[in-house]
């Protein structure tokens, strides 16, 4: 599609251009390590705003337990899936980020 648009050449100046930095290719382990901090990154995103599809593969109730209802408006199991989830996206954000970056200066 974007190669449509962009013609053949310049499609893949965009596609290489995207692993080289400083005019070298990037190393195999930052390309890993930067893959592992999106998946990160889109696991914490779904841990904080996707919580039933979260749920649902921990095997938990979609629904409050009974002593959420009693008084609480919502049960620990969300709470501590925002706190995690906010918590691992950071890193992964952190940890690609750090590592794309970094291999720029060496």
């Amino acid at each position: 599609m974007a190669e449509h648009f962009l013609g053949p050449v310049a499609f893949n100046k965009l596609l290489v251009g995207s692993l080289v930095l400083k005019g070298e290719i990037m190393s195999d382990y930052v390309i890993a390590i930067a893959v592992f901090g999106l998946t990160l990154a889109i696991l914490g995103f779904c841990m904080t705003f996707r919580q039933s599809a979260i749920r649902r593969v921990l095997g938990r109730p979609l629904k409050p337990t009974q002593f959420a209802e009693d008084g609480n408006r919502e049960d620990a199991i969300t709470y501590i899936l925002r706190i995690a989830g906010v918590m691992i996206m950071a890193f992964g954000i952190a940890i690609a980020g750090m590592f794309t970056f970094m291999s720029q200066n060496s």
